[in-house]
């Protein structure tokens, strides 16, 4: 399990192996998802402009 810090506008950053494992990169989406366990955070899909 990683840990992160809450900074001062709420920002948080994701811990290394957690951006590996669902393939973020820079600019990318995440969503965050509630469930009953708690809190789940998974890669928004991308949405194509036309």
């Amino acid at each position: 399990m990683d840990v992160a810090k809450v900074l001062i506008k709420y920002q948080v950053t994701l811990p290394k192996e957690v951006r590996e494992k669902l393939a973020i990169t820079i600019g990318e989406r995440v969503i965050f998802i509630e469930t009953e366990q708690g809190i789940m955070i998974k890669k928004a899909l991308r949405l194509h402009q036309t």
